[in-house]
């Protein structure tokens, strides 16, 4: 369960720290996110609730997280906006379209 380590360091959990908020064994956990054992409907279901994430955001690879949905549906004109105006593109002021997208969101992230 990838996911699982990837929210709890989101979250600034340590394994132990997770594992007493939620009441699931150390070493379980830690199997979790190595794949090596697969957690019960419940485990999932706990995990789920503690993070806000849908069970099917454990399980489903290509499920995103409910915050980026509710940011998609908030935002939802503004996309429809941009992806109607990109259409509008030649193929070459795309591309340097999506590079200027790629340099906001690396200054972004660095700031």
């Amino acid at each position: 369960m990838i996911r699982l380590k990837q929210l709890r360091r989101e979250n600034n959990l340590s394994v132990k720290e997770l594992s007493d908020i939620i009441g699931i064994n150390v070493r379980n956990i830690n199997a979790y996110e190595r794949g090596d054992i697969k957690p019960k409907y419940t485990t999932i279901k706990k995990l789920a609730d503690y993070f806000g994430v849908s069970v099917d955001y454990f399980t489903y690879k290509n499920i995103p997280k409910k915050t980026e949905i509710k940011h998609i549906a908030h935002n939802a004109d503004v996309y429809l906006d941009v992806v109607s105006l990109l259409k509008k593109l030649s193929e070459e002021n795309l591309l340097k379209m999506k590079q200027i997208a790629e340099t906001l969101i690396f200054k972004q992230n660095n700031n």
